[in-house]
């Protein structure tokens, strides 16, 4: 039983930390990309209006 009660709060664990990790990940990754997007337009305009 106390194993077993272990590996329930350990997988408990291993979800809270992806979550947090996802909650983390996903803002960042949108923000990085609208950087890039960004940026990548500011360089074509600037290529065609030269």
């Amino acid at each position: 039983m106390k194993g077993q009660l272990e590996d329930v709060s350990y997988c408990n664990s291993a979800r809270q930390g992806l979550l947090s990790w996802m909650m983390f990940l996903g803002p960042a990754t949108i923000a990085s990309a609208a950087c890039t997007l960004r940026r990548g337009r500011q360089v074509w305009r600037h290529w065609v209006t030269h």
